[in-house]
């Protein structure tokens, strides 16, 4: 192929610089190219399509390079080799599209430059002969498989040149029987003049004619209809000669001239043989002896019978009618189906005439015409059943072009009813016959030209869209064989076309993802052990070599020695059973000395043996792929210690499907080994503090609907010694494309020892909370009673010594009153402090404290204060009255200080063994950060206090306005809710 390339390719060089092209030019024909053309003349490029070159070398600026190229539009096998510096990879996107095949830097190396031109030519040159080669083999296989008898032979020796099968069984000879007989051999010696006449008279590129006889290895002739065809076969011309055999039909039609020629024989010599003579009412008066003959019943059978019933007459029209026309008009004739008196079936042409009272017919047998029109309408049915159920369309013309005959597909593909292209004219009904100048040559035909079949497919506009048809026409001729008009078989191709561009731009868009890609392409061919790497895969694998053996023997060279012999053994095996794809991964050095991981894919193509005969595969490099594995396992491995290390146990639930896994932290937390503590939710919950699990199970269930930024729960599960331990669990929540949740994936921690310090704690914190209430009511009581008495005996002792003074000292009695005034206000005072301290009415219990506070609260706020007690004594312990009636002092303080409330409602209950204290009011409500925040020591207090006694405390903002606070308390010790 090379001297090929060098000699017949053209080359058009499209260059904005002279000197340039001169350079180009210089190379390539020192190169040994002989068609080097350098241009850019507008002029030539308006007829670059009509003689395109064999590839375009362009070197202009980028923005020049893409207009050029929009311009030009090369043919998809016309390469464009651009010549820039450095373009941008969007700018080099945008000339693929456009056509271009591939680009060299500037300057150019000379090497580079006529190695690619000679890559790109061979490449353009080998796709033609495989083109070539293609439509050979299909030609081959449509005349091999060809029902009709076919052959080629000599037009100058009338030697065999190549028969199909169908000629083979038909004609009775082989293969190497024809290949010694040569046309004249099969044909009569009388017909071998005709035959070679018809061989020398000049055919266009189709003929047909017949029929001829021929005769077959059995000695019978055989009457053939014969198209014969110019062509070439083994790069000399012969003629293509497919054969129908009419045989039968042409012994039918000798029968049926025959049978014709006798009819007419006997009608004449009976012309009046069939005379019937009756009366108006249809009674037979007369039997002429041809009658006899006719219908088998004498004139003494006959004679006084109504012909009609004798006969049993079939009528074309109603009797009554035929009966007015005859008496109107004195005749009627028409044809008439009698029956004979064997039961046989006669048709006769019968003419009545009217004489006086009598009706004279005379009947003459007309069966073989009769049975003859009917089948020729039966042909007739059938060939209009054969023209209406062609899916090609047929049309027929006549001398003035007009349209004679049409088929329903021809309408569909016109788009207009026959009833409105019967009668006009071909060039009305399809404008592109004379646009295309199919006219003049159908014109010609008619005037006994060549063939105007058209071939190639051609564009017709019709209905306002665009159609895509093929014609194939013939002749009409009468019966003297003048040339009445033509038929035309059309073929819709709009699909085949739309398929073939659709195919031309998969095709493009393949090439074109190809070259975007990282993957590379090689074919083995078995046989000759081949291989052909795609000029990316060269570059992408590193490969070096051009010749194809030369390439296959470097790439194993450059396999790594570690993966040489798996590759080896993974493909003898494949080669051993080839099913399916062949898939494995291997390390090969590159040119710049790095090994790099490649995904190999393979796909075995077998021969008729079933054995491979070639390989195809694709390489991907999957470098990145591996480091980025290799960053995963060590980035997992680190996850994995600090999992370890850290002792927090993971989870993971689909909320959808109710699958979950449980890490092995996780099931280390409650004594288990991973493979003892399956991964199913059931396992857990069993699991769960009976105590605790509503209120996870709630939890769970009002994040779910309600999702907020934190999950956290704190809940006691059973371990394997069977003791109980606190854990805490949070969770973040994930949603699908739907937004529903999915799934929640969580942490697990054991704070069993926290829960232990903190419940010591709290114990202290409960012990230190007694001896100050306990050391409060201690000095209450002092105060109250030690320093009260002396109070009240200093007061008594400061009365008394004011009797004592005399009338006129004024001012030691306005003295001794400001005295007493000021024990009075100590003793207040005193008193206050001991209430605060310990409150006295608490030893009156705690309804009476509350009740006391209420009231307290109401006089100095001015806030409304309701307070609802239960109907019952309620018996506490002090510590417990002490807690609530703090907790209620507090609560009021935080109204009093905070809410804006005008009202509080208050409600002491006992229920099922606890003690309930709600407080709610009517003001602004609590802050969201105040429920939340570490800092407000007053809540944390009262929560303390609830929680060192077994109960719980709860304070929440009302959806309406104003805060809810809710304590509940065992009503005896030990009692503590779970």
């Amino acid at each position: 192929m090379g001297d090929h390339v060098l000699t017949t390719a053209r080359i058009l060089i499209l260059h904005a610089q002279e000197a340039e092209v001169r350079l180009l030019d210089q190379m390539l024909r020192a190169a040994g190219f002989s068609q080097v053309i350098g241009t850019i003349d507008p002029a030539f490029l308006d007829h670059f399509h009509g003689q395109p070159p064999d590839l375009v070398l362009l070197g202009l600026p980028p923005g020049d390079s893409l207009a050029l190229l929009k311009r030009l539009a090369p043919p998809r096998d016309v390469p464009v080799l651009i010549l820039t510096g450095g373009a941008a990879a969007e700018w080099k996107q945008q000339a693929l599209a456009l056509g271009a095949a591939d680009f060299l830097a500037l300057p150019p190396d000379p090497r580079e430059v006529l190695a690619r031109v000679r890559s790109l030519l061979e490449l353009r040159f080998l796709r033609r002969e495989i083109a070539a080669h293609d439509q050979a083999v299909q030609y081959q296989t449509l005349f091999d498989n060809n029902p009709l008898p076919m052959w080629l032979f000599d037009p100058e020796t009338l030697a065999f040149a190549a028969v199909n099968q169908a000629a083979i069984r038909h004609y009775g000879y082989s293969r190497d029987e024809f290949q010694s007989l040569t046309l004249a051999d099969i044909v009569p010696p009388e017909d071998v003049p005709a035959l070679r006449a018809a061989v020398r008279r000049p055919r266009g590129r189709a003929v047909s004619f017949g029929p001829v006889r021929h005769r077959k290895k059995d000695g019978s002739l055989l009457q053939v209809d014969i198209t014969s065809l110019n062509v070439e076969f083994g790069n000399r011309p012969v003629r293509l000669a497919a054969l129908e055999d009419v045989t039968e039909r042409w012994r039918i039609g000798l029968e049926l001239q025959e049978k014709t020629a006798r009819l007419r024989e006997l009608a004449h010599a009976l012309d009046l043989a069939q005379v019937v003579v009756r009366g108006l009412d249809g009674t037979i008066r007369l039997w002429s002896l041809g009658a006899e003959r006719l219908y088998g019943w004498t004139a003494r059978e006959a004679l006084g019978k109504v012909t009609h019933q004798l006969f049993r007459t079939e009528f074309p029209e109603p009797l009554e009618r035929i009966d007015r026309e005859l008496l109107a008009q004195g005749h009627w004739e028409g044809d008439l189906k009698h029956i004979r008196r064997d039961w046989s079936v006669v048709w006769v042409a019968s003419h009545w005439s009217l004489h006086r009272d009598s009706v004279i017919e005379v009947n003459t047998a007309i069966t073989g015409r009769k049975r003859a029109e009917e089948q020729l309408l039966r042909e007739k049915r059938f060939t209009e059943m054969i023209v209406n159920s062609s899916f090609d369309g047929i049309v027929a013309v006549d001398r003035e072009l007009r349209c004679t005959l049409m088929n329903p597909a021809m309408e569909r593909i016109l788009g207009q009813p026959k009833e409105q292209c019967l009668g006009a004219r071909a060039s009305d009904l399809m404008p592109a016959l004379v646009e295309s100048g199919q006219a003049e040559r159908i014109l010609a035909r008619l005037e006994g030209g060549p063939d105007a079949g058209d071939e190639q497919p051609f564009q017709i506009p019709l209905t306002g869209r665009q159609a895509w048809i093929e014609a194939r026409r013939a002749a009409l001729r009468d019966e003297s064989g003048e040339i009445i008009g033509l038929i035309s078989f059309v073929r819709d191709v709009t699909g085949r076309m739309l398929a073939h561009d659709k195919l031309r731009e998969d095709q493009q868009r393949l090439e074109l993802v190809i070259q975007a890609s990282n993957i590379a392409f090689a074919d083995l061919d078995l046989a000759t052990n081949q291989a052909y790497f795609s000029p990316e895969s060269r570059e992408r694998l590193g490969l070096e070599a051009r010749d194809s053996s030369a390439m296959l023997a470097e790439w194993q060279s450059r396999l790594h020695p570690e993966d040489f012999k798996r590759l080896t053994d993974a493909f003898n095996a494949y080669f051993a059973n080839p099913s399916g794809v062949l898939e494995n991964e291997y390390r090969l050095r590159h040119k710049d000395g790095s090994y790099r991981w490649w995904l190999r894919r393979v796909t075995a193509l077998c021969g008729e043996d079933g054995k491979p005969c070639r390989l195809l595969s694709s390489h991907l490099d999957i470098t990145g792929r591996k480091q980025a594995e290799q960053e995963l396992r060590e980035s997992q491995e680190r996850l994995s210690l600090a999992v370890q290390a850290s002792r927090i146990g993971f989870w993971d639930w689909n909320v959808q499907t109710n699958e979950v896994y449980f890490s092995p932290e996780y099931k280390g937390q409650l004594g288990y080994a991973d493979h003892e503590f399956p991964n199913r939710l059931e396992e857990a919950e069993s699991r769960v503090y009976p105590g605790d699990r509503g209120r996870l199970v709630s939890t769970t269930k009002a994040y779910l609907q309600h999702p907020g930024p934190n999950y956290q729960v704190e809940f006691r599960m059973r371990h394997r010694d069977g003791s109980y331990r606190w854990m805490q669990t949070g969770a973040t929540l994930l949603r699908d494309a739907q937004g529903k949740p999915h799934r929640m994936l969580g942490s697990h921690l054991d704070i069993t020892e926290r829960k232990l310090a903190e419940e010591q704690l709290r114990e202290l914190a409960g012990r230190l909370q007694a001896a100050r209430e306990e050391q409060r009511a201690l000095i209450a009581r002092e105060l109250h009673d030690e320093l009260g008495q002396l109070l009240t005996a200093v007061k008594m002792d400061v009365a008394r010594l004011a009797q004592r003074l005399p009338p006129g000292a004024a001012g030691s009695r306005k003295n001794t009153q400001l005295t007493l005034d000021l024990v009075d206000t100590t003793i207040q005072a005193v008193r206050n402090i001991s209430t605060g301290l310990r409150p006295g009415v608490l030893d009156l219990g705690l309804a009476a404290a509350l009740e006391w506070q209420a009231q307290e609260f109401a006089a100095r706020t001015g806030i409304s204060c309701r307070l609802e007690l239960p109907a019952q004594e309620v018996d506490l312990a002090p510590d417990r009255s002490t807690a609530l009636f703090r907790i209620f002092q507090e609560t009021l303080a935080n109204i009093a200080g905070h809410s804006g409330a005008v009202q509080v409602e208050a409600r002491l209950e006992l229920r099922d063994g606890e003690i309930l204290l709600e407080v709610r009011d009517d003001g602004k409500g609590i802050p969201k950060e105040a429920l939340e925040s570490r800092k407000s020591l007053g809540i944390l207090g009262m929560r303390e206090r609830a929680l060192l006694l077994g109960g719980e405390f709860s304070i929440e903002r009302q959806p309406d306005r104003g805060t809810l606070v809710r304590t509940r308390i065992p009503l005896r010790p030990g009692a503590s809710r779970e």
